[in-house]
């Protein structure tokens, strides 16, 4: 009897925490890779745009997608002071590459982390999700384009560290 119901408590505080976690802080779902496959597919039928901003490279679209009330999509970053340590401790450059669709409307979603940066990921996930764009434009039509981001964390002047955003 008092084993069971020391499992009940234990069970009980475990959910609870998984709950104080889930509701403290927000997450990001990131799409699954077979996901990332259709998306491949869709910009070689044309159906989707496509743009690396850091390569400047595009497919299927005239225009660029851009960010409403920023300069550029570097200017939207976000780096908490939990991913600076977390980059502070690894002790060597970190790059992450982020991978999101901004769909018609502007929104983005559909986030794959192309090269992960552990707890960093959903950081560069946050700072893309809570902008508005103006979606890139093919033959005079809003279309969803899939961005690639590419983020550059290094140290400088004695374990200072600077972002390098490309």
């Amino acid at each position: 009897m008092k084993l069971r119901r020391f499992f009940l408590q234990a069970s009980l505080l475990l959910f609870i925490g998984i709950i104080g976690c889930k509701s403290s802080q927000p997450t990001y779902e990131f799409v699954e890779p077979t996901e990332r496959v259709g998306w491949q597919q869709k910009i070689q039928n044309g159906d989707v745009g496509f743009y690396d901003v850091r390569q400047e490279k595009t497919a299927n679209i005239d225009s660029l997608p851009k960010v409403k009330e920023a300069p550029s999509f570097h200017a939207v970053v976000d780096v908490p002071n939990s991913c600076i340590k977390h980059a502070r401790q690894s002790r060597q450059k970190m790059v992450g590459k982020v991978e999101f669709l901004i769909n018609k409307k502007g929104q983005a979603d559909n986030f794959f982390m192309l090269k992960d940066v552990g707890e960093c990921n959903g950081a560069l996930a946050k700072s893309f999700k809570e902008v508005d764009y103006k979606p890139a434009i093919s033959d005079g039509e809003p279309v969803a384009t899939v961005v690639h981001f590419t983020m550059i964390f290094r140290f400088v002047n004695q374990g200072l560290m600077q972002k390098s955003v490309n």
